[in-house]
């Protein structure tokens, strides 16, 4: 398994009122026996997630932090970046990231908050967590799904 586990949640994780607030939760955990040294990427579509408020960080800290528009040529859509950049994570250390926010959209949208970690180790692995909201006849429908991808095995 994996050194560092991430788990992504979001409150509530049922229906809820069209541009209702939502909490997203993002935990980090080094269940490693050595320390880690990671970054972490939040990222969501433009316009989708909007009125992002109320970040709070507890944990190792970061040495740098930062908020940013980047152009995704793939999906031709441009993506807001929360980023976190070096980690010190210590055996058992967690990192605790919430924020509120206001979902935005069509009906039959699905809207995907992602949280990637990079892990500075010797596997380079990338730790990814996803959730998605099913806009539905002006509810959300939220699904969990999780990832993760080692580019060395």
């Amino acid at each position: 398994g994996s050194r560092i586990e991430v788990t992504k949640t979001v409150s509530p994780n049922m229906a809820v009122d069209y541009g209702e607030n939502v909490t997203y939760t993002i935990k980090i955990k080094n269940n490693g026996a050595v320390n880690d040294y990671i970054y972490i990427e939040d990222y969501y579509i433009d316009g989708q997630i909007t009125d992002v408020k109320n970040i709070t960080y507890t944990g190792p800290g970061p040495s740098e932090q930062k908020v940013e528009s980047r152009y995704d040529e793939e999906t031709d859509q441009w993506k807001i970046y929360h980023c976190w950049y070096g980690i010190d994570i210590a055996p058992g250390e967690v990192i605790t990231i919430t924020f509120e926010a206001k979902l935005k959209g069509n009906i039959g949208d699905c809207i995907i908050n992602n949280v990637k970690v990079y892990s500075d180790d010797l596997q380079q692995e990338e730790i990814s967590s996803y959730i998605i909201t099913y806009l539905y006849h002006n509810y959300n429908y939220q699904e969990i799904e999780l990832w993760q991808v080692y580019a060395y095995e």
